[in-house]
């Protein structure tokens, strides 16, 4: 993944923090802290960037291969329908674009920014639920991919914007996708990966934790969780306080 990440200088790592950050979401609520920042990838056409955001943020399920990107084009209600069959992860929509179409270029712009206020204010549009009024909460993070940049005052604060100024290699990137895809470590879960490297950092650090009881406690609860957890909300007087004091150093 680390290859991947270095693709491009410009956006590879703040993709990457996005994706762990909504992959962790609950954690962060939890903790007090809610995200609610959009990212911006824009570009000229063919530099890559959306197969490259949809590689990236795909962290699970990736044995069927990587989702298509959702499109802009359709209603903002249908958009935002989207949003919310999604849990700890990041949506890619795609594609703002110039056209000379007005019509077509207002409708992408308004779901963009629409979109971007609804993760903004932690809060979907409000809806009339035969006599209740219905207001969900948002539960992933969203990247839209465009080729020019958009919005202005309390909207341009929604979206951190990252130009890709450098074109991707698409041969390096076609290798590296089908190697980390198809890789016997990397089919399926990324963060069994990240997991299974965590417990090895574990085990060097704290050589009297039992193997055994971290990888148990690991495999039976939320990936969501896991920072949270390790850092002891959830443990109390178990020997992962000595994995919290050396792993985390607190």
């Amino acid at each position: 993944m680390s290859k991947i990440v270095c693709l491009t200088p410009d956006a590879g790592m703040v993709i990457l923090s996005h994706s762990l950050m909504y992959v962790m979401h609950r954690a962060f609520i939890d903790a007090g802290v809610i995200p609610c920042c959009c990212l911006f990838i824009v570009g000229a056409p063919s530099k890559l960037k959306t197969p490259y955001a949809a590689f990236q943020t795909q962290l699970y399920n990736r044995d069927d291969g990587i989702k298509s990107p959702k499109g802009l084009k359709g209603t903002l209600a249908g958009v935002e329908a989207l949003l919310f069959q999604q849990d700890d992860c990041v949506v890619v929509l795609d594609d703002l674009f110039p056209t000379e179409n007005k019509e077509t270029k207002d409708k992408l712009e308004k779901n963009l920014l629409g979109i971007a206020r609804i993760i903004g204010n932690n809060s979907g549009r409000v809806k009339m639920k035969g006599n209740k009024v219905e207001n969900k909460e948002p539960t992933c993070g969203v990247l839209f991919t465009g080729e020019y940049n958009i919005g202005s005052g309390s909207d341009a604060v929604r979206l951190l914007s990252i130009n890709i100024e450098t074109p991707i290699d698409s041969a390096k990137f076609k290798e590296l996708n089908d190697g980390l895809l198809y890789n016997h470590e990397s089919k399926g879960d990324c963060l069994w990966v990240m997991r299974k490297n965590l417990i090895k950092k574990i085990q060097k650090e704290i050589p009297t934790a039992d193997s055994e009881d971290v990888i148990r406690y690991l495999e039976t609860h939320n990936a969501a969780k896991l920072c949270v957890q390790i850092g002891g909300k959830y443990i109390g007087g178990t020997r992962f306080d000595a994995i919290k004091r050396g792993v985390l150093g607190i």
